[in-house]
């Protein structure tokens, strides 16, 4: 069974910004992106797959200052560690595989000041990871249907919160 070409994931991200100037501020970003998927398989058992991706990236950024707000345009490069966990229900078999490799996000941020610490935050981001091959402890590539599996992809996201200025 195929899972779709496109899937909601589940990402947690945190940082710290940092001015450069009146316009132009440098951020750090740690985020944490999984799914879990669990397909039945013909001998009534099932298979799951969990994939997660660390995503460090140092971004930098234009910001437009206002009454009460701020809009931060951005982009920025990390190095990114990725792996595939599968198992089967029937067979008990575990295996993990690796990959390694970049990724470039560009993004919008959006803050708005609930008083003079405490802002509300809306984001809108693109990202493009490009990883090399996902291989096991022993090299062995992770394959299916004949084809590498890999974790290469773009990712269209939004997210919303909360931000403290010290």
């Amino acid at each position: 069974q195929r899972a779709g070409e496109f899937a909601t994931d589940v990402e947690f991200f945190g940082g710290a910004e940092f001015p450069l100037s009146d316009e132009w501020g440098g951020a750090l970003e740690y985020a944490y992106l999984f799914k879990s998927y669990t397909l039945p398989t013909s001998n009534a058992g099932t298979y799951t797959l969990f994939y997660n991706i660390h995503m460090p990236t140092a971004i930098a950024q234009y910001v437009i200052p206002g009454k009460g707000y701020f809009v931060k345009l951005g982009g920025g490069i990390g190095y990114h560690v990725g792996s595939v966990e599968q198992s089967n229900s029937v067979y008990g078999t575990d295996s993990t595989y690796t990959a390694r490799g970049f990724g470039i996000k560009a993004h919008v941020v959006g803050e708005t000041a609930f008083d003079e610490h405490l802002f509300g935050y809306i984001s809108g981001d693109v990202r493009w990871e490009f990883f090399g091959k996902l291989k096991n402890s022993s090299g062995n590539e992770l394959r299916n249907l004949g084809q590498t599996a890999s974790l290469s992809m773009f990712v269209v996201g939004i997210g919303f919160g909360l931000i403290y200025y010290f």
